[in-house]
């Protein structure tokens, strides 16, 4: 079973912990500017990915990008896990109890 796990970034426009993670991410955003979304995607293997939603904001005169989230796709449980705990994000809480009792 295929599995999603959608975590909201508690600062959006810091998204300097992803420019470790995501090669060339700035010529891959482009230049901000109005209504503009991106989704910039990493595969670790076949059946797990992270997947990072854009948008642009207005701070001043100026557009600036700002990362809104981050969705985990994985094929089971303990995949997504394996994504939390590699982004450092707390597990699921409503399927730890879940996976522990079997």
């Amino acid at each position: 079973m295929s599995m999603r796990y959608l975590v909201r970034r508690p600062r959006p426009e810091d998204y300097s912990d992803l420019k470790k993670r995501v090669t060339n991410l700035d010529e891959q955003l482009g230049a901000p500017a109005e209504h503009l979304r991106r989704t910039i995607s990493l595969s670790f293997s076949a059946l797990r990915s992270a997947h990072y939603s854009f948008m642009t904001r207005k701070t001043g005169d100026s557009w600036i990008w700002i990362c809104t989230g981050i969705e985990f796709d994985a094929e089971n449980e303990e995949g997504l896990f394996a994504l939390s705990d590699a982004y450092q994000i707390p597990r699921p809480a409503h399927l730890v109890g879940r996976t522990e009792a079997k």
